[in-house]
């Protein structure tokens, strides 16, 4: 089942078309989250600060830290 899970997060998120389809979820949290625009989002207990011109920083961050989220439950949960 968890391995299940770890796949379906890779192919949803990650894998297919990595740079694209990734940049449109967290495009689509964004917007979601944040529906004035501002530069700080608020996600249950988290913050979220970016400015513009960071944008493609903060994706890039975002998709490095759920790479390592998927890597250290393959870790943990070896098939």
């Amino acid at each position: 089942m968890i391995q299940a899970t770890i796949n379906s997060i890779q192919k949803e998120y990650i894998l297919l078309n990595q740079n694209q389809r990734f940049r449109q979820k967290v495009q689509a949290f964004i917007d979601e989250t944040n529906p004035f625009g501002n530069s700080l989002i608020k996600y249950m207990d988290n913050v979220l600060s970016f400015i513009e011109q960071d944008y493609d920083d903060f994706t890039m961050d975002i998709l490095e830290y759920s790479i390592s989220i998927v890597n250290e439950l393959l870790q943990r949960f070896p098939t």
